[in-house]
C-alpha cells in the first residue's frame, strides 16, 4: 500500500508539473545561482581596494589650526565645497558596500547556519565555502574584514599605533588560520600562511624602522 500511495503521489505531481517545465526551472535556478556567484565573487575581489578609497577620503591631515587637507591629495582641502561634493559618494561606498557586503553575507550564513550543506543552501551560496572544511564556512568573510581593517580602518588610528595594531591583527589572523585550517587544498593553505607572514613582516619592519 505504501508503494501504491507513493506512485499515486508521483502521478499526481506529474499531472500538475510537466517534466519539461521542471527541467526548465532547475536550469534557470542553476543559471541564477551561477550569475549571483560570479557577481558576488567579483564584488569581493574589488572590496578591499574600493573600501580603502572610501576610508581614505575621510583621512584628513590638519595643518596649522584652521586648514585640513586630504592625506592622499594635499590639493584637496577637507570640508571645502569641492570635498563635500564627493563626500556622499564616499559615504555610500563605505556604508553601502564596505560594511554592507560582508555583513549581509555574514547574516545569511548565520540565518542558514544549521542547513549550510543542504542542496538548496549550497546551490544559493555554496560557492562561498565549497573549498573549505566544514566549520570554516565563514572564512571568506573573516578575510574580507581582515583586509578591510588593514587597508582602510587603520588610517583612523594615531600614526604611532597603526603598525602595532596591524601586527596584532596579523598575528590573530595567523593564529586563526592555523587553528581552523579552513582550506581543503593544502597548497592553498600554505599560500595563505606565507601571505599572512609576509604581511606581518612588513609591519614589523615598519615598527623597527620607527
Amino acid at each position: 500500500t505504501g508503494s501504491g500511495s507513493g506512485a499515486e503521489e508521483t502521478n499526481s505531481l506529474l499531472h500538475y508539473i510537466k517534466p519539461y517545465h521542471a527541467a526548465r526551472w532547475v536550469v534557470s535556478q542553476e543559471l541564477m545561482s551561477m550569475y549571483v556567484s560570479a557577481a558576488v565573487q567579483l564584488l569581493l575581489l574589488f572590496h578591499a581596494p574600493v573600501s580603502a578609497k572610501a576610508f581614505l577620503y575621510f583621512d584628513c591631515h590638519t595643518i596649522g589650526t584652521t586648514h585640513s587637507f586630504l592625506r592622499q591629495d594635499y590639493q584637496l582641502e577637507c570640508y571645502s565645497d569641492r570635498w563635500w561634493s564627493f563626500a556622499p559618494v564616499a559615504l555610500v561606498l563605505m556604508l553601502g558596500f564596505a560594511f554592507a557586503l560582508p555583513l549581509l553575507l555574514s547574516g545569511y550564513l548565520f540565518v542558514h547556519r544549521l542547513d549550510l550543506h543542504t542542496p538548496a543552501t549550497r546551490q544559493t551560496i555554496g560557492w562561498l565555502y565549497s573549498s573549505l572544511h566544514a566549520g570554516s564556512e565563514g572564512w571568506e568573510i573573516f578575510e574580507v574584514f581582515r583586509k578591510m581593517i588593514l587597508t582602510g580602518i587603520l588610517v583612523y588610528l594615531p600614526s604611532t599605533t597603526r603598525a602595532a595594531v596591524a601586527i596584532l591583527i596579523c598575528v590573530i589572523a595567523i593564529a586563526v588560520l592555523n587553528y581552523k585550517k579552513p582550506h581543503q587544498n593544502v597548497l592553498l593553505f600554505w599560500v595563505s600562511e606565507s601571505s599572512f607572514l609576509c604581511t606581518t613582516m612588513k609591519y614589523l619592519v615598519t615598527v623597527f624602522g620607527i
